[in-house]
């Protein structure tokens, strides 16, 4: 028995449209998966089952501009970002700190960026680092930062956020972070 297209369709968007938050690109990455291990587990039990192309289709169709909803919920319409962290594997002892606010069980703080370099988020606990990004723009020539300060946390159900003021270009910022450890991405908001 085939269940109806759009009914596929909607189970399929409900499932695919929660990693929109890792990246946008992932929701159309776990609909494929989704396709082809729908097919091959069908024509194993069934033989040669009626195709669920159509149904794949309208998911496709109608995750297009939810994934891009999710974007705008997260993101904004007019901002700068999103910028991905790349993680800091140097001495925090070199660096000078510039803001700190209590997380969880210990101390987000914000080390200024070195002459040419970007500026650092740690978490650290106990005076152990848990992890720690580089706050970086990708080479964006429009924005360059150099220290983060104000910081606010506000909690949330699988990522925090970040509030934040970027010194260099003085625009405000936030960013999240994933409850089970790292920064992931981060949004600046022009003026």
């Amino acid at each position: 028995m085939k269940f109806p297209a759009i009914g596929v369709s909607l189970i399929l968007l409900i499932i695919c449209t929660p990693t929109a938050i890792i990246h946008p690109l992932v929701p159309f990455g776990s609909l494929l998966l989704l396709y082809i291990l729908f097919e091959m587990y069908l024509s194993k039990r069934v033989g040669k089952p009626d195709s669920y192309l159509k149904d794949f289709g309208i998911a496709l169709l109608l995750l297009i501009p939810t994934t891009f909803g999710v974007s705008v919920v997260e993101g904004g319409l007019f901002v700068g970002g999103p910028f991905y962290t790349t993680n800091y594997t140097g001495e925090l002892i070199h660096l000078t700190p510039c803001d700190s606010v209590c997380y969880k069980a210990g101390y987000l703080i914000s080390y200024k960026g070195e002459k040419t370099k970007a500026p650092v988020l740690a978490y650290v606990v106990d005076q152990n680092v848990r992890w720690a990004s580089r706050i970086e723009t990708e080479d964006d020539g429009m924005y360059w930062i150099n220290e983060i300060v104000s910081l606010k946390v506000h909690s949330g159900l699988l990522r925090d956020r970040i509030d934040f003021f970027a010194g260099g270009i003085s625009e405000p910022g936030w960013g999240y972070i994933w409850k089970f450890g790292g920064f992931q991405k981060f949004y600046l908001m022009p003026f």
